[in-house]
């Protein structure tokens, strides 16, 4: 559709949204004046709001109005990234604890290894 054709379209649902909004007035007011909640009104609302976020996102679409919100693909893309940094920093750790172990398993000797005095070795036994 191009940029002419969505305006005019735009323009038709800002019309929509007026008349809407009329009905909704008109219909509030006679709900007050009967004292009765016209369950109606809840449907013209929701009709209401919706004519609305579409012409809102038609603005948006068209560059008539600034987005300031991330969109769907950039809040996954950051959480991604969040979570590839939170990944990183536990394989760090996790390599700087196996460094620490590797250190104090080659710093310390194997216990099987080492040859202990017998208590009943000759020079260390009392007679």
């Amino acid at each position: 559709m191009q940029n002419n054709e969505a305006l005019i379209v735009l323009d038709e649902l800002v019309k929509l949204a007026n008349i809407q909004d009329e009905r909704m007035l008109a219909m509030r007011a006679q709900e007050q004046k009967s004292g009765f909640i016209n369950p109606h009104l809840d449907t013209a609302i929701r009709v209401h709001k919706d004519l609305l976020v579409s012409i809102q996102e038609m603005r948006f679409d068209l560059g008539l109005d600034e987005y300031k919100r991330r969109t769907p693909r950039e809040q996954i893309a950051a959480a991604a990234e969040k979570e590839a940094r939170l990944q990183k920093q536990v394989y760090e750790a996790y390599e700087a604890a196996e460094k620490i172990f590797r250190r104090r398993l080659s710093g310390t000797r194997n216990v099987a290894d080492v040859a202990r005095p017998s208590v009943h070795d000759s020079e260390t036994e009392i007679n």
